[in-house]
C-alpha cells in the first residue's frame, strides 16, 4: 500500500473526527450519502470545484480531494463488510 497514500488517509480520518466524532465513519450512513460525497470530490460542486473540474484541494479541509474520495470509499467498504451500511441505492436486478 503507498505509504504517502495511507498519510493521507490519515489526515482525512483525523480531520473527519474532529468534525463529526471519533469512529464516525464506522457508523451506518445511507450509501447514496457517500457516493454523494465521491462526487463531489471528484466533480465539485457550486463554489468548490472538485478534481476532475482542476482543484486539487478542498477548500474546507484544505486536504487533498483524492484523499477524500479514497477515505470515502473506503468507509463504503467498509460498512457493506460489517452490514452497517443503509443500502438506499436504486434497487435493480443482481447480477451476483
Amino acid at each position: 500500500i503507498p505509504t504517502q497514500g495511507l498519510l493521507e488517509l490519515g489526515k482525512v480520518g483525523t480531520y473527519g473526527a474532529n468534525k463529526y466524532g471519533l469512529f464516525n465513519y464506522s457508523k451506518g450512513h445511507k450509501s447514496s450519502q457517500l457516493v454523494s460525497a465521491c462526487l463531489r470530490h471528484l466533480i465539485g460542486e457550486e463554489g468548490n470545484p472538485g478534481y476532475q473540474m482542476g482543484s486539487d484541494y478542498d477548500k474546507e479541509s484544505g486536504l487533498l480531494h483524492l484523499s477524500h474520495l479514497a477515505f470515502t470509499v473506503l468507509m463504503l467498504i467498509q460498512q457493506h463488510h460489517d452490514g452497517t451500511i443503509d443500502d438506499d441505492r436504486p434497487k435493480r436486478i443482481k447480477h451476483d
